[in-house]
């Protein structure tokens, strides 16, 4: 059974004002429980991160130097919001908000329910992207990793398999894009339509500014024109394939982080065989067309 959340306590007159609740008391406790006001929840490979750093120079926004917490759809019920995840937001500083980016969040099938329950007020933020766009940019990622290592055609016959026999894909990259059925999964686990605010990968790319300051908005927060960084930009791994996994593996250590930051190359990948493209296309029309239905508006991406 998950933990019954607790009420963070409200920040005095004072405070309020200077739009930021102190991290702790003159007695040196915390006037609130480390835990999030807002996720972005994904997709995968459609700009979490660098949504998440322009949200993080906000004075108001808080979020963990580690971006993402892989917390929620990885803990059993009883672990959820453990001291653990608490400690993610360690050096919290009393900003007004507390946030962080999973993109696993929107996949994975118990997330909604363990997210809702926890966090019964979180406000949530959904970044998609032309499925098939992403499924390229996620191929290319896991070959850069070691997750990958065959074609990119042979990566979709081998999840089509695994995916055949109930089993869930780690590396997805169909299933993913199927944002319709993630996103429904949340309204299932009693998710409030008021508290999403879905990101269109292409619209934010064409006018970062007016994106960010949506999601600012959306949040609760002062609109400042902070923009948008690129991050994690498509590059090459010269590590032969049977090193990448291991060395990804380890790049938590002063030793990983050197040799993988050194193995990367900037790196334009070729474009997608069109028999492949137009395949793909074809298999995620009728999810995208529910998609747009449960959204209430059009999508600017691919149709057959």
């Amino acid at each position: 059974m998950s933990p019954e959340p607790t009420e963070p306590t409200e920040p005095t007159d004072a405070t309020a004002a200077a739009g930021a609740r102190p991290a702790v008391d003159p007695g040196g406790e915390r006037l609130r429980p480390l835990r999030p006001d807002w996720l972005i929840i994904g997709a995968q490979k459609c700009g979490t991160t660098s949504l998440a750093v322009a949200l993080g120079r906000h004075p108001d926004i808080f979020v963990p130097a580690g971006k993402e917490a892989h917390h929620f759809g990885t803990v059993h019920d009883a672990g959820v919001g453990g001291e653990d995840y608490a400690g993610f937001f360690a050096g919290w500083q009393g900003e007004r908000l507390i946030g962080e980016a999973t993109p696993e969040y929107l996949y994975l099938p118990s997330a909604p329910r363990q997210i809702l329950g926890y966090l019964p007020e979180v406000r949530l933020v959904a970044m998609l992207r032309d499925p098939v766009d992403r499924a390229w940019s996620a191929y290319w990622h896991g070959v850069r990793t070691g997750v990958i290592r065959g074609s990119f055609e042979q990566a979709l016959d081998d999840e089509a398999r695994v995916l055949g026999r109930g089993r869930y894909s780690f590396t997805s990259l169909v299933d993913r894009g199927r944002y319709v059925t993630q996103l429904r999964r949340y309204e299932a686990a009693g998710l409030d339509r008021a508290a999403l605010h879905v990101v269109i990968f292409e619209e934010l790319v064409a006018d970062p500014v007016a994106g960010v300051e949506a999601v600012q908005r959306f949040l609760g927060v002062e609109p400042l024109a902070l923009g948008l960084e690129l991050r994690n930009p498509a590059r090459l791994n010269r590590l032969p394939a049977v090193l990448r996994g291991p060395v990804w593996r380890r790049r938590g250590t002063r030793w990983g982080r050197h040799v993988y930051g050194r193995s990367l190359v900037p790196f334009t990948p070729p474009p997608m065989a069109p028999a492949t493209r137009a395949c793909l296309v074809e298999a995620f029309a009728p999810y995208n067309e529910a998609l747009a239905t449960w959204l209430g508006r059009d999508l600017p991406w691919s149709t057959p």
